[in-house]
């Protein structure tokens, strides 16, 4: 049978999936960025390719504005600098005005 008829889902196809996600690009602007076809990024996300180059992985790591050591974090499934500005994006759009004040000042004193 052949190899794109069957996923094998590792940590690399996970982690490229995951990073493509969370910069919240489809593999259509992915493919525009890199070159590369928007099937073979769909076949190597989804397990469908039987081997992925380190070049690939570069190509897609820089194409999304990530550096090497990002690349670590995700395919290590740690929580990355990027989910962590997600996460507080989200919570500081769910407070209101008199806590988001004082997280501002708090935030503001520990930027400097």
């Amino acid at each position: 049978m052949k190899r794109h008829y069957y996923k094998i889902e590792t940590p690399v196809t996970t982690a490229l999936k995951r990073m493509r996600e969370s910069t919240g690009k489809s593999l259509m602007e992915l493919s525009r960025i890199t070159g590369i076809s928007a099937s073979v990024i769909g076949h190597t996300e989804n397990g469908r390719k039987e081997s992925i180059s380190s070049e690939y992985i570069e190509k897609i790591t820089k194409g999304l504005g990530y550096s090497e050591m990002d690349w670590q974090d995700f395919l290590q499934g740690k929580t990355t600098i990027f989910d962590l500005k997600k996460d507080c994006i989200s919570m500081l759009e769910n407070l209101n005005k008199d806590k988001l004040s004082t997280t501002y000042l708090i935030l503001k004193n520990i930027s400097k």
